[in-house]
Formats: C-alpha cells, structure tokens, sequence
C-alpha cells in the first residue's frame, strides 16, 4: 500500500528506528532494520527485494537514493511507523516518495507465505515513485502495477472479480477514483485491490509491455486522462467499460468451477456448441468465397464437351 507522510515524521520515525531494531542489513540501497529473532525474515526481505530489482531496475531505475525498511514485530510498532492504523490484513506500508518501507513480520500476516509478495509490492510503490509523478497515477493503478508485477495476489483472484460482476457489485469508474481514501473498514479492500488487479492486468495486455510504460512514464509531464487516451485510444471510462464486457468468460468459469445445476450446465453447454457451430459456418462460408475466387469462369456445358454438336445443330445432309 502507498502512502503519503510529512517530510518530518519521515525523519522522526527514521531516527526512531532503534527503539525496536535488533539489527540491521546493508548491501546496495538497501537498508533493512529488523526486531529480535527476525533475522532470517530480513535476509529473506533483502533477496526478494534485491532479486526484484535485478529483474526490474532497467525498467523502474532504483536511483542512488537509499531504500529503508522496516519489519516490525507487533501492531504497535507497524502503526507508529506507518503513521496510522493499518487493518490487520495489510502486511506492508510504503511512503514511497521518502523510500521508506514498513513491514510485519510474516507470523502476523493471515498466511506466512505472503510475505515476500508484499515485501516486492511495496518496493514496487517505492520505484514507481522515482520513475513518473504518481500524483497523477490513480490508486487504482498504482496498487494494480505493484501486484501485477511483484506477483502480489493474496488481494485477488479471476473468481473474486468474477464473483463481483454476476453480484453486479463491480465499482463503477468514478467510485473507484473515490473508494481509496473513503474506505475505511477492512473488508471493501478485498474488492477494491481485485477489480484494481483486474483492471491493471487487462491493461497490460492489451496495450503491451512497452506502450504501457511509456503511458505511465509520460505521467511525468503530463495528466492520466491525456496519457491514457493517447497510448490507449480510448478514455478511461472507456477502457472500464471495456474491461467490464470482456468480464463475462471469467463469469462463466467461475460459475462452471463453483458448481452448476445439471439445466444450468446443460445450458451453459448448449450455448458453447452454438457458437462453436456458428464459427465453423462462418469458417465454411469463408472457405467457399475463396474457391468461388480462385475458381475459372463459368463454363456451360457444351463448353465441357469440347467441339461437340448436339444433333439438332448438325447439318441436313450431316443427318442423312
């Protein structure tokens, strides 16, 4: 998660760091300060993040400014250092322009093995922020393009957003603008980091790896909605609606998956064999044009007997 904190409690909470820090690990940006008994989390921390950056730093340049984290050991600590009250599911924290990072430890993470996805998210954050304005990237982005590409998808999965558009629950363009800051109760997260997740993905592909980039590194000079509709084509209302259509394969999987009545999945079977015969006609039918081209002109059937004459077109004495 991104967030923003004064310069000052910046450095109040950088030069507190000792008051819960056992130790600490340096190699290249990376500061990592860890609690008593944490000492494998860090190292772990430092792989995944160092491993990221070598993946990544030739797409987001890590600059030479130091990347600060912190793995915190109880509830307290994270919510000092975050600088509020994070709820219990969210495992890490960036104040990304100040490249710092804060952490839980992974024993307070609803499932342990969580914790190098939300380590590489919250670099992610860190990154962006060196390399575009994200004052101008919505949230909903931002936090797509972190677990898009640090493999962070404990928020989300195809069946959740899928689950949201047959509820009719999807958030609409201008509410997803808005719910970031509005929500604060821990269970909307959920469905909010999904459909961001979703949304981010779906972009991805269907603008590619390169132009995609170049969208959000024209942020830099320049606001969303103008990027966007010069790289995608399309407003960004445009492209949620879009995305909101392409939702109805995701639907009937997940309804498939989670279990249909026999009609309904008699039904569901009926439709597939539908279009599939309607394919194949329009595969036939495109088949035959292009044999109808290929083809000689029309001949008739005299001309497939060559020089012969019918009788009635022979001469009187020919007859005889």
């Amino acid at each position: 998660m991104n967030w923003k904190i004064p310069a000052l409690l910046a450095i109040i909470m950088l030069l507190g760091a000792s008051a819960a820090c056992a130790g600490a690990l340096h190699e290249g940006l990376f500061r990592i300060a860890y609690p008593e008994g944490e000492e494998r989390t860090a190292a772990v921390t430092l792989a995944a993040m160092q491993d990221f950056l070598d993946q990544w730093g030739d797409r987001l340049d890590p600059g030479t400014a130091p990347i600060i984290v912190h793995i915190c050991a109880t509830q307290r600590d994270f919510a000092a250092r975050a600088g509020f009250s994070p709820p219990p599911k969210v495992g890490g924290v960036a104040h990304a322009e100040d490249g710092i990072i804060v952490l839980r430890t992974p024993g307070q993470l609803p499932n342990p093995r969580y914790y190098e996805g939300v380590a590489r998210h919250e670099l992610v954050h860190v990154l962006l922020a060196r390399n575009t304005d994200t004052n101008r990237l919505p949230r909903w982005l931002n936090e797509g393009i972190a677990m898009h590409i640090s493999g962070e998808y404990r928020w989300s999965s195809s069946f959740h957003v899928a689950r949201m558009y047959m509820a009719d629950s999807l958030f609409t363009y201008d509410d997803l603008m808005l719910n970031f800051s509005l929500i604060q109760r821990e269970q909307p997260f959920g469905d909010l980091y999904a459909q961001s997740l979703s949304m981010t993905a779906y972009l991805y592909n269907y603008l590619g790896e390169d132009t995609f980039w170049e969208m959000v590194f024209a942020l830099r000079e320049k606001d969303f909605p103008t990027a966007f509709a010069q790289h995608a084509g399309m407003t960004p209302p445009e492209f949620w609606e879009v995305w909101r259509r392409s939702l109805w394969k995701v639907a009937v999987i997940s309804s498939v998956v989670s279990g249909f009545g026999v009609f309904q999945f008699m039904a569901l079977l009926a439709i597939v064999a539908y279009l599939r015969k309607r394919q194949r006609n329009r595969r036939t039918l495109a088949a035959w044009d292009k044999e109808d081209e290929e083809d000689e002109p029309f001949m008739t059937v005299r001309d497939l007997e060559r020089d012969s004459e019918y009788p009635w077109e022979q001469d009187e004495g020919e007859r005889l």
